[in-house]
């Protein structure tokens, strides 16, 4: 009951900070029509979409200021106004970002624009290139909507880093050719790529949120069956746990980042979620050298 009572307490108390932090934006933030347009994103993928696109013509934060993992988040008062100031905010869906049905009768009244950037329910779309390169082009026309005085500039940029990412794509497909088997170590934010040709994953659970179970031996065996041929991995995994399974399958490992939150000692070196991407596929194109030289 006390606890309840907590929740809606809580719940309460964030959308009267939004409310509050909207106000303050409606008499302040909104009062120079020159401003350049104010993104929020909820996650790194969306935000590193953003940052490419819009380039100069607009402001574009990270939801959470302290490298925060998206899942289980809940905005603090800094992050809720930056929300409340915001034309536009990018959202990888209410599977990750769980605040997000709490808070959307105030985002609507805050007149914060929602792009939701999951593929049918799926919020780990971005991790294939293909889909980024998408994403990249559904950025670019809703910051057009919103600052028509330089959609050109968003649709060239998002243009050119679209081109970028489909030819990633290309390089992916071909590392991954004539199929591949893929052991997942934890966390799984995978599915998305068994939509690929031939790439089977044999994994311990589904989805980020999800449990994960055991590798025990009867997992071990049908990774075996499969003919696993990497351990896949990200930055929610333990990395000692993962070098540890690899060793008793008898692969290698492949960091694929999930793309949730990068820390802004990386984000302040050039990390990006292409960067990202590229890191993996040559990764896997060194493992296929690795291979025919091996054969």
């Amino acid at each position: 009951m006390k606890a309840a009572a907590g929740a809606a307490g809580a719940k309460r108390a964030l959308c009267l900070l939004l409310c509050l932090a909207a106000l303050a934006c409606s008499q302040g933030c909104g009062e120079v029509q020159s401003e350049p347009v104010r993104v929020v994103a909820s996650s790194f993928g969306g935000y590193s979409l953003a940052k490419a696109v819009a380039g100069e013509h607009a402001v574009v934060n990270l939801m959470s200021t302290q490298d925060d993992d998206p899942h289980g988040y809940q905005p603090d008062a800094f992050s809720i106004a930056n929300l409340a100031c915001a034309d536009l905010l990018i959202t990888m869906g209410e599977d990750i970002d769980t605040w997000l049905p709490e808070l959307r009768r105030d985002i609507d009244r805050a007149q914060t624009v929602v792009l939701d950037l999951s593929a049918e329910g799926d919020p780990h779309r971005l991790l294939l290139p293909r889909e980024a390169a998408a994403a990249a082009l559904e950025v670019a026309q809703q910051l057009k909507t919103l600052d028509e005085q330089h959609g050109e500039d968003y649709e060239a940029a998002a243009g050119q880093l679209s081109e970028q990412l489909e030819a990633l794509d290309e390089r992916l497909a071909e590392a991954l050719a004539p199929g591949f088997s893929f052991a997942v170590a934890g966390a799984n934010p995978y599915g998305c790529l068994e939509e690929l040709p031939g790439v089977v994953l044999v994994a311990a659970g589904e989805g980020c949120n999800g449990e994960t179970e055991q590798w025990d031996e009867e997992l071990l065996e049908k990774a075996r069956k499969a003919g696993v041929q990497m351990l896949l991995f990200n930055e929610r995994d333990d990395t000692d746990k993962v070098q540890a399974l690899a060793q008793e399958l008898g692969v290698e490992t492949l960091f694929w980042h999930a793309l949730h939150m990068v820390p802004q000692e990386q984000r302040e070196e050039g990390a990006t979620l292409l960067s990202l991407l590229e890191q993996t596929v040559e990764a896997l194109e060194q493992h296929a050298l690795r291979e025919e030289k091996g054969a």
